[in-house]
């Protein structure tokens, strides 16, 4: 039965991987030309505040803001739970992102989220964030 998704190849899953990698270490060092580098032109962004970006000048923009503000020395750590090929030329990837030294609060900010990877001539880049907070069921 074909449902639609295909199989990757260990090659792409692993170079998916290293783009959330890579976005954690240029996060990390607050490395705004190395973030804008694995996203495409038309990148949109939802942050886990409902708030979307589009376009990569826009997310230039809101980076360089969230680093010079909020963000500035946080630490984000990515928790990949799975990574699933649409086509040989999409990924979604699901995951879990902790962000140390993030505002006012000691703990970590926490949130799920869903990227859209795209393979482009340049090789993998990041299409869609959709960053979230799951709710708890109620009467649990």
């Amino acid at each position: 039965m074909n449902d639609g998704f295909t199989q990757s190849t260990a090659a792409d899953e692993a170079a998916v991987r290293a783009v959330e990698a890579a976005y954690d270490s240029a996060w990390n060092a607050g490395d705004l030309a190395s973030i804008l580098q694995l996203l495409t032109d038309g990148v949109v962004i939802t942050n886990p505040y409902g708030e979307t970006t589009t376009g990569r000048d826009k997310a230039e923009l809101f980076f360089a803001a969230l680093f010079n503000g909020v963000g500035k020395g946080s630490r984000h750590s990515s928790q990949i739970r799975g990574v699933h090929f649409v086509t040989p030329d999409v990924a979604l990837v699901d995951a879990e992102a902790a962000i140390s030294d993030f505002g006012p609060g000691p703990e970590p900010v926490r949130h799920s989220f869903t990227d859209v990877l795209v393979r482009t001539s340049d090789g993998w880049r990041i299409n869609h964030v959709r960053a979230y907070v799951f709710m708890p069921r109620p009467g649990t």
